[in-house]
């Protein structure tokens, strides 16, 4: 092959090499920017402190000053109430500010919402983690941590002696009849059952639920935490991470307390759960890319605080041994929580889907009380939910 032949190709494989690591390149990862002098307005939720865990807002304060000593970003942090996180994000109009929001234990998408997979790598999340906050390969939120809900059942530590607390496939017994206190304003308590697979809001769904809770939880009571405490119940129900902490912490210590997946009259029994995380509301790019960076620090930060202390599974996978190895639960129970997050299928719902069935359960709270504690029959129970829904638009 002539000499000049071989420099032509030469050339010519060098120039493809380059365009070629040059695409490659690009495909890693999102444009950097010069975030110096950028000015973040971050809205997070300030965590419950347990005896022998750090005050998570000295986390919080930690993980921004480092941030903003790395890059020149300025960070005004606001501590925001749910309230007026929902009402930031049930309003369509432009907003200056806040850049970043933790969106609480409730999550909702909303057009206020950017996507951030151009700046966040969704595989770097467990996968419930990211299909709760993926919609048409776009990622609209930074996941945290998956926060479970179930029954907290006292004086079950019999079952570690048979072997059954201890063996994941082995079922637990459910709490008795009759034995249960129970939450019925609680947000979870329509929730755990009507966003359950092969469940749904309708006004004959609900009814068949609160029969059957009838039946099997006993009576209502208005202070299901004073039952516990006196040895009227033995169960309580819906239980989230931080209550169930603090029965933990609180308990005698010859008494022990376990987590269970809740029952419901439609199906396999699961963990409910929500993946909280931080979301980004600007489109400035400097302050967008400031934002998710931001925003995967703190998420990262949360969900290992959350395992370390409430038992809940953290959002990133390289994560998961802190669950594993730190969340003071036994194996069995673990494997019980991943069971239900593995095979669930939950994603974060729209708002205005959200704010619909909030405002329909808030309206069934009287009537469900009513019932539950035995001062009205199951006839005016099916009158006054079929009622609240023909006034309700359905979701």
């Amino acid at each position: 092959m002539p000499f000049r032949l071989r420099r032509l190709i030469a050339a010519f494989c060098l120039v493809a090499l380059t365009a070629t690591l040059s695409c490659l390149t690009r495909a890693e990862g999102p444009e950097k920017y010069d975030l110096q002098g950028v000015r973040l307005v971050v809205w997070d939720s300030l965590q419950a402190k347990f005896p022998g865990h750090s005050d998570y807002s000295e986390e919080v304060s930690r993980v921004i000053s480092a941030f903003c000593l790395e890059t020149g970003v300025t960070v005004d942090l606001h501590y925001a109430e749910r309230r007026e996180v929902l009402e930031l994000l049930s309003d369509p109009g432009p907003r200056q500010e806040p850049h970043l929001v933790f969106s609480g234990e409730w999550p909702v998408i909303s057009g206020n919402l950017q996507d951030i997979r151009g700046d966040v790598d969704p595989e770097l999340f467990i996968d419930a983690a990211q299909a709760y906050w993926m919609r048409d390969d776009r990622l609209f939120g930074i996941p945290a941590f998956i926060q479970w809900t179930g029954t907290a059942v006292k004086g079950a530590g019999a079952l570690d002696e048979t072997g059954a607390g201890d063996d994941p496939d082995t079922e637990l017994p459910p709490p008795e009849p009759a034995r249960t206190g129970y939450w019925v304003d609680s947000p979870a308590f329509l929730r755990c059952a009507l966003d359950a697979p092969g469940a749904s809001w309708d006004a004959e769904r609900v009814i068949e639920y609160l029969e059957w809770a009838k039946d099997s939880f006993g009576l209502y009571t208005a202070d299901p935490l004073l039952s516990w405490q006196t040895g009227e119940v033995d169960a309580l129900y819906p239980v989230n991470p931080y209550l169930y902490k603090w029965l933990k912490v609180s308990q005698s210590g010859d008494v022990s307390v376990k987590i269970v997946p809740p029952e419901t009259p439609f199906g396999d029994s699961r963990f409910h759960y929500t993946v909280p995380a931080y979301v980004v509301l600007c489109e400035e790019a400097r302050e967008k890319a400031a934002a998710a960076q931001l925003g995967r620090r703190l998420a990262a930060s949360l969900g290992r605080w959350a395992a370390r202390t409430l038992g809940c599974i953290p959002a990133l996978i390289d994560d998961m041994p802190i669950f594993n190895l730190e969340s003071d639960f036994t194996y069995a129970e673990r494997r019980r929580l991943w069971d239900s997050v593995s095979q669930g299928k939950s994603v974060a719902p729209d708002i205005s889907e959200y704010l619909e069935t909030s405002s329909l359960a808030g309206a069934l709270v009287d009537p469900l009380e009513m019932f539950l504690s035995g001062k009205s029959t199951a006839g005016d129970l099916k009158e006054l939910i079929r009622g609240a829904f023909s006034r309700h638009t359905r979701p």
